[in-house]
């Protein structure tokens, strides 16, 4: 019976680990494309335009 716990342990700690991963990848990548939109703004803004 501790053998089971002790799988389910592990496997909640797994869980846990790959959800807390893709939390923190998707807020990396959302402020990644946030940095990159900026800078594609800041680069069209400064930009001559050519009519």
């Amino acid at each position: 019976m501790s053998n089971l716990v002790a799988i389910v342990q592990w496997s909640a700690a797994i869980t846990a680990a790959i959800l807390l991963w893709a939390y923190v990848y998707a807020a990396a990548r959302n402020a990644m494309n946030r940095w990159s939109d900026r800078q594609a703004l800041a680069a069209d803004t400064q930009a001559p335009q050519a009519d």
